[in-house]
């Protein structure tokens, strides 16, 4: 059997808006039921900005979302 590895110094970042925008019609058309609501997105960090966009993100397609900052 064949296994093929994953690059880890592959320079794709999903951020990256020229890819996003292409795999935009994909990711909009996920199943939410079955795809969507396996998925989660982790933040640590402080900022506000993309606090928000996430929380935005969270709720549009309904993906659980976990905070966490170092503001002890």
């Amino acid at each position: 059997m064949r296994h093929e590895s994953f690059n880890m110094l592959s320079s794709f970042t999903p951020s990256d808006t020229k890819h996003f925008e292409k795999a935009r019609p994909f990711l909009e058309n996920l199943d939410k039921k079955s795809v969507l609501s396996t998925w989660g997105i982790l933040y640590c960090g402080g900022n506000i900005h993309v606090s928000k966009d996430l929380q935005r993100i969270s709720e549009k397609y309904d993906v659980a979302l976990n905070l966490e900052t170092f503001a002890w």
